[in-house]
């Protein structure tokens, strides 16, 4: 999922003035000009603090107070990623029109609809003194670099955006946005098939295959909501917890890497940080206070979207006029304009089939119950779970945690191993729901009561040594979590490789994480040639299907850049998807189901029961679809290639300057290292997966390895920008010591802050 797409296509049609995107790139910028440019003198400090940098700009951040820790994280971000943040920070609250115009009005109320606001008041009055004081410290960190930089980033010129002070409130904004529900997503696509005659019957495969644990949302997009909503929410993920009796070394290793859409810059941030309270190197989101995946001296975690079910759509056409509220709230369109919205609300939530995505559906008011809209704490759990020594303490740091629903693994020098289930849901009964949409009546009393992760149920020391989770199905207890979950085909292959492996050490984890064979396809690729043998299909084929029915009868099933056979079962796959299916779904076949649940769902049984005429029409259609492209293509590279874009790079003339990259890669939707294409579209370049590795060993500190996609810098042209990329691409990474004395022997550049006093 892209972060910022919508706001692409919508500044394409924008009335923003075109001379103002003719900017070319900054001139480039050597590391010592980038950290010349780091605010050092003058600082609101207590005492002493040292940020020692590395030669890929990576900062450790030693502080004798916490308070200053949090300053200078929010110095650090603010420094490496300020326009990221300032974008983030403008969709969050729905200002768009700001800087677009009335082209995006649809966008903010629809943003505004949602209402990522509701509970931050009351999360924000309850901060316990720690967090709250973290959080200040980490926005007073932000607001000195604004109000003392020379020179802000491109975006702020190229939009004519003026910097504005951040609060506590913009940050609690950004993490409701990064905790939105990946299931508003997966049903809005499905709520135009409620139209069809044999919606019943969908329903039931759907949650017959989901509920198994073999549907995969990883790569769907539900056009522009999607866009807006899904770039800081993990779209997929791999966390791995190996205990001691799994490796060649006796002690614990761990291995994460987050999957989030491909841009420039990319959502991560590599630090490090030792204060009081903290000793960590890990990965932080941008613009959150905390590690996502790291590791103290005690223990390491990192996590995967649960896909946790904690929503609710709710049919409101029956309540009474005086049971629905409206609220009104003034959008800025452009600089001199003030449109005021009218916002259609509910005691269950606010009613989002108002919303321009949903407005010209045949459906009925639906009402959005959502966990977000409650008060919870998730920077208070993740600060808590960063200073955990032990699983007790890891599980009970997510008490307070609500949104979204993760799966958060654990390992520790101890040789300790667990998963936990940090969400917080409705006491539902199990079972699956009869459709998507229900009567408040039949769901209301389900939210009357939650569960969270002190009560869902635990991996905690398996008997089979090891701890994984690729987005798959958690753990199960007396109440759902969720209805659907990710394919089984990262789990599995995980398994079949600690099988073989029996044991394993860092360098095979690191090749686990990398490994691009992928089951399902090989499972789909046999059926396909045993249908096209039974069909006898091969006699009348062209000399170049022939061709490529033996490029896919031979395939191994590995997506390697350079392999062919990949790409001739992709392109035989696409072929008969699309003519097959274009009849039974028509405009919302590819469009809709195969978005919603992938490739995969319904192929294997109507290969069998289905009209057998149609189905030769349709593999005789994917073998020709396939040899008109293969003579033009070299590799599954030649059409799978990584590039990271920024938000500006579809503008007309010059938004080429704004992609980077473009080189092949390995893996698929579903392989391990994951580089997922979209199975609607018309081509397979990828456009969300794996955007950081980490992989450590437990019994030393200072045996850390990370590796971004891109960079640690968001300065256009900074020579940190994008040099992590062939590091990443070459299945390489960097080594960060968590020592201090170590980090201190290793820096690049060292800078001794000086306090204002």
């Amino acid at each position: 999922m892209k972060l910022f797409r919508l706001f692409v296509l919508v500044i394409l049609c924008s009335a923003v003035s075109a001379c103002s995107f003719l900017k070319p790139l900054p001139p480039s910028s050597s590391l010592d000009d980038r950290l010349a440019a780091f605010p050092t003198e003058n600082l609101p400090l207590k005492g002493k603090t040292t940020v020692y940098w590395d030669k890929h700009q990576i900062p450790f951040i030693e502080a004798e107070y916490d308070a200053d820790a949090a300053f200078t994280l929010g110095l650090v971000q603010a420094h490496l990623r300020l326009g990221f943040m300032e974008l983030g920070r403008r969709i969050s609250q729905g200002r768009m029109s700001e800087i677009i115009g009335k082209r995006s009005l649809g966008v903010d109320t629809a943003i505004l609809t949602l209402d990522f606001d509701r509970a931050i008041p009351e999360i924000e009055a309850n901060l316990p003194p720690h967090t709250r004081e973290w959080l200040e410290s980490f926005v007073a960190g932000i607001n000195h670099y604004i109000s003392t930089t020379k020179k802000l980033p491109q975006e702020f010129s190229v939009l004519k955006l003026s910097p504005e002070p951040w609060d506590v409130a913009d940050l609690l904004r950004i993490q409701r946005l990064a905790g939105s529900d990946a299931n508003w997503t997966i049903w809005m696509t499905l709520l135009k098939f409620r139209e069809r005659d044999d919606w019943p019957e969908i329903w039931a495969q759907l949650l017959d295959v989901g509920s198994a644990a073999q549907t995969t949302f990883d790569g769907m997009e539900l056009d522009e909501f999607d866009e807006v909503i899904g770039g800081y929410r993990y779209s997929g993920s791999n966390a791995m917890a190996i205990g001691p009796s799994r490796t060649k070394g006796n002690a614990a290793l761990f291995a994460a890497d987050p999957h989030v859409g491909y841009l420039a810059p990319n959502l991560w941030l590599i630090v490090g940080l030792k204060s009081p309270s903290y000793h960590v190197i890990g990965i932080m989101p941008t613009g959150m206070p905390f590690f996502a995946l790291g590791r103290n001296p005690n223990a390491a975690w990192g996590g995967t979207n649960l896909y946790a079910a904690s929503s609710s759509f709710y049919d409101v056409s029956d309540l009474a006029p005086e049971e629905i509220t409206t609220r009104t709230v003034t959008i800025q369109v452009g600089s001199s304009k003030q449109v005021d919205v009218e916002i259609r609300d509910t005691e269950y939530g606010p009613i989002i089939s108002d919303i321009f995505l949903l407005e010209n559906q045949d459906i009925p008011d639906i009402a959005l119950r959502w966990v977000g809209h409650m008060p919870s704490d998730e920077t208070s759990a993740m600060l808590a779970a960063n200073r955990a020594k032990s699983f007790s303490e890891f599980r009970a740091a997510f008490s307070t945690y609500a949104v979204a629903g993760m799966n958060m693994l654990y390992a520790d020098k101890d040789g300790n191993i667990g998963q936990v289930q940090a969400v917080s849901v409705p006491r539902r009964p199990q079972g699956p729901p009869p459709d998507i949409i229900r009567k408040p009546e039949d769901v209301e009393p389900y939210w009357q009561s939650f569960v969270n992760a002190t009560e869902l149920p635990v991996f905690h020391n398996p008997s089979i040594g090891y701890v994984a989770s690729s987005n798959n199905k958690p753990p199960e207890g007396d109440v759902p979590v969720g209805l659907f979950f990710s394919s089984n085909d990262r789990i599995n292959r995980f398994n079949t490789l600690m099988a073989e492996k029996g044991t394993i050490d860092l360098a095979d984890l690191k090749a686990i994480q990398q490994d691009v064979y992928m089951g399902s396809s090989v499972k789909l690729r046999d059926a396909f040639v045993a249908k096209i043998v039974e069909l006898d299909l091969v006699n009348g084929a062209t000399s170049k299907e022939r061709k490529v029915f033996d490029l896919v009868k031979q395939w191994d099933g590995y997506y390697h850049s350079w392999s062919r056979g990949a790409m001739a079962y992709e392109l035989v796959r696409k072929g008969f998807v699309t003519a097959y299916y274009a009849d039974i779904f028509g405009d919302i076949d590819t469009g809709g189901i195969t978005k919603v649940v992938g490739g995969e769902f319904r192929l294997l049984s109507d290969l069998e029961s289905g009209d057998q005429s149609a189905i030769a029409a349709a593999l005789k259609s994917g073998l020709n679809h396939a040899a008109d492209k293969i003579g033009k293509l070299k590799d599954w590279g030649s059409v799978h290639r990584l590039e990271l874009t920024h938000p500006f790079s579809a503008i007309p003339l010059v938004g080429n300057q704004y992609k980077f990259g473009n080189k092949p890669i390995g893996g698929s939707s579903q392989t391990i290292a994951k580089s997922a294409f979209n199975p609607a579209g018309d081509g397979f370049m990828p456009r969300a997966g794996a955007t950081a590795r980490f992989v450590t060993d437990l019994s030393d500190p200072n045996a850390n390895y990370f590796v971004l996609i891109s960079g640690q810098d968001g300065w256009f042209n900074s020579s940190t920008f994008l040099d992590q990329m062939p590091i990443f691409l070459k299945g390489d990474y960097i080594k960060l010591p968590l020592l201090v004395d170590d980090v201190r022997a290793n820096a690049y550049h060292i800078d001794e802050l000086v306090s204002a006093d």
